[in-house]
């Protein structure tokens, strides 16, 4: 099998040409299509010279995007958040405050968490592929690093169940009595009840709630 029937020619070919064998050549395919350097054009407008958003493509206020750069269809980037030097945000993606996207691709259905700095590398299903130094690293922490329900109908799930969860967590808040109402046969709760009522809801699966608070027990780490 080292050789064929028949004599072969070789078929040259001047166009552009990616493999796509590893992390660092998808990560070039992202970088080449944003800088025009090939046929490729992202799926979604133009919102503004060099950046690309598709449907449903959300862009809290605070947020900055610096050209190029793609976020997919239904991703989001949250308040703080900087995505820079063509980096791509895949659909349903989501950045979160304060993270920094540097010359990176966020796979689709990746949530990144708060006050990160991601910076050459392609980020997604638990691991994080760091291109200069040619590893890759598995996330455990979904603080840090998770994914997103690929399903419709889950999503939609979790996210009436965020909402029923958030509300059941404001209903202490809701029935304190207040400094009026004190001695007039006003509900009284336990306080073990309402310490947590101003806890924020996490931004990943329902089970890290109880340490979702934790995220900053060491200061600015």
């Amino acid at each position: 099998m080292e050789k064929c029937r028949i004599e072969c020619h070789d078929y040259r070919f001047a166009g552009y040409r990616n493999r796509l064998s590893n992390a660092g050549e998808f990560r070039q395919l992202t970088r080449d299509a944003l800088f025009r350097d090939n046929s490729i054009l992202p799926a979604g407008s133009e919102i503004r010279p060099g950046v690309w958003a598709g449907p449903g493509a959300r862009i809290e206020k605070g947020a900055r995007i610096v050209a190029p750069a793609y976020l997919g269809a239904r991703s989001r980037v949250r308040a703080a958040a900087v995505i820079t030097r063509a980096s791509s945000v895949e659909r349903y993606a989501e950045v979160d405050c304060g993270t920094v996207v540097e010359d990176s691709t966020v796979l689709p259905f990746t949530c990144l968490g708060a006050g990160l700095d991601l910076a050459q590398s392609v980020a997604g299903f638990g691991r994080i592929a760091h291109l200069p130094r040619k590893v890759e690293v598995e996330i455990a922490d979904p603080r840090l690093l998770a994914m997103r329900p690929v399903s419709p109908a889950r999503r939609a799930a979790g996210n009436l169940v965020s909402m029923a969860s958030l509300l059941l967590r404001s209903l202490p808040a809701v029935l304190s009595p207040s400094p009026s109402e004190e001695g007039v046969g006003a509900p009284t709760l336990n306080p073990e009840e309402s310490k947590d009522s101003a806890v924020g809801q996490p931004l990943f699966a329902r089970e890290q709630e109880r340490d979702f608070v934790m995220a900053r027990r060491y200061g600015n780490r």
